[in-house]
């Protein structure tokens, strides 16, 4: 029953689809996505770094009850991860990934949900529809629920190398200025 809210897609292997059972991130979704998704990002970086495993990583986190659980807080504690809370009605100024990420995935999905609408209104104008005889377009959620996987993956694929949009939230933030951290050429 609980799988039934999520859509009829078949994400990439590497994405973690769950869900609580009242469908809010709650401490043992957070735990799951620390160990699923956290935790492999955090190796690869290291790896990828040439950083020993002892580094210590931080994380930027708004101030939700999910993530100021108190197991959360000590797992991330544990695995050397630093936490840093962007205090409320805040996160449009301080958190990066909102900065920069967040927004463009956001204006990316509506974007393409209204071209799915006109085209699925140009298809009824193409057969010979008025604007009489146009038949409502479909919203259900089994129709767009697989539709806006699919462009969510779509736009991850579009997004998810593009470092220099992940660089200016750092710079938007101030996170870089703060750190003395200057991209460099190849970076910008």
């Amino acid at each position: 029953k609980e799988t039934a809210c999520h859509p009829a897609y078949d994400f990439p292997l590497a994405w973690h689809i769950t869900q609580s059972p009242n469908r809010w991130t709650n401490n043992i979704t957070q735990m799951e996505y620390t160990a699923k998704i956290l935790m492999p990002h955090i190796r690869r970086t290291k790896k990828r770094l040439g950083l020993p495993d002892s580094q210590k990583a931080l994380c930027i986190f708004d101030v939700f009850r999910a993530q100021m659980g108190e197991d959360f807080i000590n797992d991330l504690k544990k695995k050397i991860i630093c936490i840093v809370f962007v205090p409320p009605s805040c996160t449009d100024r301080l958190q990066p990934m909102d900065l920069t990420v967040q927004k463009i995935v956001k204006d990316k999905l509506k974007e393409r949900f209204q071209k799915s609408y006109a085209n699925q209104i140009s298809k009824q104008l193409e057969n010979g529809n008025t604007d009489q005889t146009l038949t409502p377009v479909d919203l259900r959620l089994s129709f767009l629920k697989p539709l806006s996987a699919e462009w969510l993956v779509q736009v991850h694929a579009d997004i998810k190398s593009d470092k220099i949009l992940i660089y200016k939230g750092f710079e938007k933030s101030g996170i870089a200025e703060a750190v003395g951290y200057k991209f460099s050429s190849c970076e910008q």
